[in-house]
């Protein structure tokens, strides 16, 4: 009986760990993508970096010199480097903060076909370096109305997860439970704890670390679907920024195991802490400080 639950337990605790990663990665969706507060501090980060306000800029400009190949010629790198600063100063930032919320629906919810940036709040700034070459384009950009504004991210350059999204906080609650529910029955039953122990931790430190090492090679996948410069540009940097507080999280469960490995390890010794060595070097300390003739 023994040797059945030795193996029962061994693929109780393998079953636990794997569950704590799928668990691990549900609270982050839960906590950094369907919170909205979260959602908009990380991806105004990511829309701000200097690669997002390039690719931003560098569309903005794109459609207002459309009807003008020359001058756009002429002027582009000026006017992008021109819209670029202005979308890094406080000047845009309620601009930032509805790209970041028009961002969320699109992710979680995607019920708007398109994350837009207006584009009368660039419109000087580019009429203001295209006067400094062409003073009648200048205002006639100035003056001009676009029929509508330019598209940043469309709704299908995404991953289609909003689905998905929705059942991650019952999974996430679920995989932590029945995790912990496994752990303890596999630990209990288990004639060597110890090496049900190491085995729990090893399992989930080489999963948490494989994981760690995949993450940064799926950004080709979430990227993938856009076929548009600028699309391409503001998800990686999106990618960049979410994909960080995911393997920080996947850091701690790693921690984690190296603590129980390290346990387990001890446990299997057999030996007990000794702290024994702190009393003798107070001791010695104190009669090095009493000891006649020191100042």
């Amino acid at each position: 009986m023994s040797k059945h639950w030795k193996g029962l337990a061994a693929v109780m605790v393998v079953v636990a760990a794997l569950l704590v990663l799928i668990a691990t990665v549900c609270f982050w969706a839960q906590g950094d993508i369907l919170n909205s507060h979260t959602f908009g501090t990380k991806a105004t980060r990511a829309l701000t970096s200097e690669a997002s306000r390039v690719a931003i800029a560098s569309a903005t400009v794109d459609a207002l010199l459309a009807d003008r190949p020359i001058l756009h010629a002429l002027v582009r790198n000026p006017a992008e480097q021109a819209v670029s600063d202005l979308l890094a100063s406080p000047l845009l930032g309620d601009s930032t903060t509805r790209l970041s919320s028009q961002l969320h629906r699109l992710v979680t919810k995607g019920d708007i076909p398109s994350m837009v940036i207006r584009v009368d709040y660039v419109r000087e700034v580019v009429a203001t370096v295209v006067s400094l070459f062409d003073e009648k384009a200048g205002a006639h950009i100035s003056e001009r109305r676009l029929s509508e504004d330019v598209k940043l991210i469309l709704l299908e350059d995404i991953p289609q997860m909003q689905s998905y999204l929705v059942w991650t906080p019952l999974i996430g609650t679920l995989a932590i439970l029945v995790s912990a529910a496994l752990f303890l029955v596999g630990l209990w039953k288990s004639p060597q704890r110890s090496s049900t122990l190491l085995v729990a931790g090893s399992t989930l430190g080489l999963a948490a670390l494989v994981l760690m090492i995949i993450i940064p090679s799926l950004d080709s996948l979430v990227t993938g679907a856009a076929s548009r410069h600028v699309a391409k540009v503001l998800l990686a940097e999106l990618y960049n920024v979410f994909s960080a507080g995911l393997q920080w999280r996947l850091g701690v469960v790693m921690a984690t195991s190296v603590t129980a490995a390290a346990i387990a390890l001890w446990l299997r010794t057999g030996s007990r802490p000794n702290f024994s060595w702190i009393g003798r070097s107070w001791r010695r300390m104190w009669r090095r400080a009493r000891r006649p003739g020191r100042e």
